[in-house]
């Protein structure tokens, strides 16, 4: 387990000459993905009229083709779900049009290099090709078919496709797992701020649109969205944070013009690694005779593994999720991020079949898996997680801000940490060797209060108080409440 510790405690040939293009250089590395497929699964329906499947070797054709008709090239890959959503309406609207235009979809999987040829976007992403060149394209795929409808047909008729939006404001239609998914394939610079747009957005606008989508900007309006931006700690703050394979990786006060240029051009050109190196609740295998040493350490702490692609859409919104609950459970589980491209062997060996595939591990043995985006919040998977290997979870309610609050238990039972998510006043419980509580501490004010049981020691009740701050309850062995 040496070398997974170690990361712990750190916290057929083409016709004709190809340009491997990528997103901004060497910022913007992608790992190449894998040649065969690791999960196979025949998730595509059947290619009709007008649709074919293209490999690697067809891409010199591909490019001739589209010299004589307009091309869409959909990049799809196997257990891909919105790439799943999508094909069935590309298919439709191809037969439908009768000719007007090429479907001609590639397995990103299987054959790499088409994808690294337009800088590896994350999956499904439709690129328009005319006369041989890339005239536009359309990343993604939100369960809307009459807006990828109206760009074929814009495409079709010969007008001016827009150009993939360079900036989005966080909301319903671009949450902020959206922005961490698509922060796996470029950086995304996001400006936090109040009652946008505002000067300074306006400037983050203009530099973006230049960039040509080299980078998106995200808008955080904390007007609109206060969870999102108390989360990332920039409550009554003005900021930028650059996000980059769903980690922050940069960040700055809102400066003036000049001196925003010069930061972007510095978070764009920097060698960000493809992997972060982990943290003591979580790592990132690299080798698959890591996974040994995985499975020898979960003798003794289970381990949630999440198996997944880069491309896949609803891996990149599952990860962040993962390593959140993962800090949450502080080392009651180890979560481990294998990249399913890069070590084909694992998933073979768990005998995946679509992405993402969370497999928990306790003791050497798999004690159940989870297929697809099973959870939406990081305390879903924790409390779920927790249940699963034993961890005891409570949850009392602050009535005067309806948050949830977690206490939890380690091995022995004991109650290590309660926390309010939404006003943050009770922070900690403690208990003695008998279970009784004998201590809480008010975060805002600092405050201690003493909270006594009797024999029994179990707290019963937690409820707010008439001043908004949590209190304790206790009962003695015969029930009655004897103290507050």
């Amino acid at each position: 387990m040496a070398k997974v510790l170690t990361r712990l405690a750190a916290g057929a040939a083409l016709a004709g000459a190809l340009t491997v293009g990528s997103l901004g250089g060497t910022a913007f590395a992608s790992p190449q993905p894998a040649p065969t497929a690791a999960a196979p699964a025949a998730a595509f329906p059947p290619i009709v009229d007008n649709a074919v499947d293209v490999a690697d070797a067809d891409y010199a054709a591909l490019l001739q083709k589209s010299r004589s008709v307009p091309v869409v090239l959909e990049m799809s890959s196997q257990g891909c779900q919105p790439c799943e959503q999508l094909a069935p309406v590309l298919t439709g609207k191809a037969k439908n049009d009768a000719g007007k235009w090429l479907l001609a979809r590639v397995d990103v999987g299987k054959d790499p290099v088409i994808r690294q040829a337009y800088g590896s976007p994350w999956t499904p992403t439709l690129i328009a090709l005319k006369d041989g060149k890339e005239v536009g394209r359309h990343t993604g795929y939100n369960n809307n078919s009459y807006g990828v409808e109206n760009w074929i047909d814009t495409f079709v008729q010969g007008k001016p496709l827009p150009p993939d939006p360079t900036t989005k404001s966080i909301g319903p239609d671009f949450d902020f797992g959206d922005l961490l998914a698509t922060s796996q394939g470029r950086v995304v610079v996001t400006y936090f701020g109040r009652n946008l747009p505002d000067p300074e957005s306006k400037v983050l606008e203009k530099i973006s649109a230049e960039g040509k989508g080299k980078f998106l900007v995200a808008l955080a309006d904390e007007a609109k969205v206060p969870d999102v931006v108390r989360d990332q700690g920039m409550a009554g703050k003005r900021g930028v944070i650059a996000y980059y394979h769903g980690v922050p990786v940069n960040q700055t006060s809102v400066k003036d013009e000049a001196s925003l240029r010069a930061w972007i051009t510095t978070v764009t050109t920097t060698h960000y690694p493809d992997h972060p190196e982990g943290t003591r609740n979580e790592v990132y295998l690299s080798d698959e005779k890591e996974l040994d040493e995985v499975l020898a350490y979960s003798q003794n702490t289970p381990v949630v593994m999440e198996i997944g692609t880069r491309w896949c859409y609803y891996c990149n919104l599952l990860s962040p999720i993962a390593s959140r609950a993962a800090a949450k459970a502080d080392g009651s589980w180890l979560l481990v991020h294998v990249d399913a491209d890069e070590l084909p062997g694992i998933a073979d060996k768990y005998h995946v079949r679509g992405y993402p595939t969370t497999v928990v591990i306790s003791k050497g043995a798999e004690i159940k898996r989870f297929d697809g985006l099973a959870w939406k919040t990081a305390n879903e998977l924790l409390t779920e997680v927790n249940q699963l290997i034993g961890v005891p979870v409570q949850q009392t309610a602050n009535g005067s801000s309806g948050a949830v609050t977690q206490s939890r238990r380690n091995s022995t039972g004991t109650v290590v940490q309660s926390a309010d998510d939404s006003s943050g006043n009770v922070t900690q419980l403690a208990r003695d060797s008998k279970g009784v509580v004998t201590q809480s501490a008010d975060k805002t004010t600092g405050e201690v209060r003493q909270d006594a049981s009797g024999s029994s020691g179990r707290v019963v009740q937690q409820a707010d108080g008439a001043g908004g701050q949590v209190i304790q309850q206790a009962k003695n062995a015969k029930g009655p409440v004897h103290q507050d």
